[in-house]
């Protein structure tokens, strides 16, 4: 009896090993491959950057205005056909990535001269039935100079390294009228008969607060270059005409014409270039790693 146990016990260590045996002999299947996320942090984590922008506004003047309107000799006065500008502008900076989500830089641009103007016609207390009418027309140009400050809203590494923002701005604009007119008729001797008047202003540049709302994306070509579309709502404050001079009549001038609100939709093309390298989706994403083949005893 005590044999018969002695070879139970020896047969079941038997079969247990060749079991383990067998086990050993079966591939362990490899763990699934990893992939980058398709949301990540901005590229480059930080340091100094230039940019340059290039675009075109349409620009819009809140409201045209003269002093001339308030005199008592002015009846009324009706203004109409307002011209607004669309002006073309480049723009250079330089700007600091502070982290992977938030960067600022310092621009300086130049927009281009756009026309301007409008016409007004106005009646006089003095002669009934009497009505004058000019026409003012001139270039708005303009010199910005901005603080601005970004945040990048992750990089969107499915789609190549593509990167939404949005920024707000503050700064100064200097906002020049040149060669500003004012053609028209005016009444002679007050007796009802009118004749052709000319006026014009010298060159006036006005410096007033400005600030701006961007949104954009920004595209990565490689670790140091990314290229931008962005559109921009920029204030630039108020302007104002030097005053009207009469070259025919000695001493007579006119009050000058003041722009007042004039804001702009931006919308732009440009690039920055990272002084450091930076890499696209933060780090190279992992290569896939799989498990070694387990090694297999031989019993």
């Amino acid at each position: 009896m005590s044999s018969l146990k002695v070879l139970a016990v020896a047969g079941a260590v038997v079969v247990g090993v060749a079991n383990v045996a067998q086990a050993g002999d079966l591939p362990v299947p490899p763990p699934p491959p990893h992939f980058d996320a398709p949301l990540r942090g901005t590229v480059s984590a930080g340091g100094v950057y230039l940019r340059g922008d290039i675009g075109v506004g349409s620009t819009k003047i809140g409201k045209y205005t003269s002093d001339i309107y308030a005199i008592p000799a002015i009846g009324s006065a009706s203004l109409f056909g307002q011209k607004h500008p669309t002006p073309s502008f480049v723009g250079l900076g330089v700007g600091y990535k502070f982290n992977r989500w938030f960067r600022a830089d310092m621009t300086a641009e130049l927009r281009g001269g756009g026309q301007i103007g409008y016409s007004d016609f106005l009646t006089l207390p003095a002669a009934p039935g009497l009505t004058l009418a000019n026409t003012y027309n001139g270039q708005l140009s303009s010199r910005v100079f901005m603080a601005n400050a970004y945040v990048d809203l992750g990089t969107f590494c499915a789609l190549g390294c593509l990167t939404p923002f949005l920024g707000a701005g503050v700064g100064v604009s200097q906002n020049m009228i040149s060669g500003f007119t004012d053609q028209g008729v005016v009444e002679i001797g007050g007796g009802g008969g009118v004749a052709p008047s000319f006026a014009y202003a010298p060159d006036r540049t006005k410096t007033d607060f400005a600030w701006a709302l961007h949104a954009g994306v920004g595209y990565q070509i490689n670790q140091n270059l990314t290229l931008e579309a962005s559109y921009r709502y920029l204030n630039l404050g108020k302007a104002e005409s030097g005053v009207l001079v009469n070259p025919f009549v000695p001493g007579n001038t006119l009050a000058s014409v003041k722009l007042n609100n004039i804001d702009s939709h931006d919308f732009r093309l440009g690039m920055r270039w990272a002084l450091g390298s930076g890499d696209c989706c933060g780090l190279p994403a992992p290569e896939a790693v799989f498990a070694p083949a387990p090694m297999v005893r031989k019993f």
